[in-house]
């Protein structure tokens, strides 16, 4: 283990930080005993076979913003200007 790096200050004139929102919600699905959670805090999704797992909204886009293919978007403006747009 490494040894402590000297400072010019004493650590208690650094506030300590608020704890990120992230460990309050890791920690909440690890006490959550229901058998079908899903864990969303990292981002990258699989199922219990270890295949990547599209969100249903995000299976959704395409319709949503009335274009055949996500490839047609040119852009996120584009795509959120397509849905924001009255119809």
């Amino acid at each position: 283990m490494s040894q402590p790096i000297a400072t010019s200050f004493p650590a208690d004139a650094v506030p300590q930080a608020p704890e990120d929102p992230l460990f309050g919600l890791m920690a909440a699905y690890r006490a959550d005993t229901f058998d079908k959670k899903v864990d969303l805090g990292i981002g990258a999704y699989r199922d219990n076979t270890a295949k990547p797992w599209v969100l249903p909204v995000v299976k959704k886009v395409p319709s949503i913003a009335k274009c055949p293919s996500r490839t047609s978007l040119t852009s996120p403006r584009q795509m959120l200007s397509s849905v924001m747009t009255p119809p």
